[in-house]
């Protein structure tokens, strides 16, 4: 029988009936993270993803059948890029998960989903008091660039 220290994780899309899973991960990412939990918006959001929306896909990240994080993907398009591209929206693992060159791992996986569907550019953005998600993108072959995220909200 093989451990958990030797599987490899896996990427499980959610569906349904997985929305209070979901938002129970959410939830610890948020915390986590500090963003702020906008209950209404979020579970809209979150429901959307377990209904197959056609921008994003959004999977658990499982580790021998047991889910530990999930994983979130945006479709985007951009003209530079010559079409198709994601934006990683949010990413993932318990804290008792991580440092075990999981993030990695789960990186490529999602990376691979991302070509599936024709994807050319996955973006991410790593937040500032967080050098430990900063130093696995910058490793996984993720750059900064010349330029400012913006946004506004509508």
């Amino acid at each position: 029988m093989t451990n958990e220290s030797s599987e490899r994780p896996a990427l499980l899309p959610v569906g349904p009936a997985d929305l209070a899973a979901l938002a129970a991960f959410v939830r610890a990412y948020y915390a986590y993270d500090r963003h702020d939990w906008k209950e209404a918006p979020i579970l809209a959001a979150l429901r959307q993803l377990c209904d197959g929306t056609p921008f994003a896909r959004c999977f658990f990240i499982t580790l021998a059948g047991r889910r530990i994080g999930y994983v979130s993907a945006s479709f985007g398009f951009s003209i530079e890029v010559g079409g198709l591209d994601f934006f990683l929206d949010e990413f993932f693992l318990e804290e008792a998960w991580r440092g075990r060159g999981l993030g990695r791992i789960c990186l490529a996986l999602i990376e691979d989903e991302v070509r599936k569907l024709g994807g050319l550019r996955l973006c991410l953005e790593a937040e500032l008091h967080n050098p430990r998600a900063a130093h696995l993108y910058a490793t996984s072959g993720y750059q900064e660039h010349e330029r400012r995220l913006l946004s506004k909200a509508l």
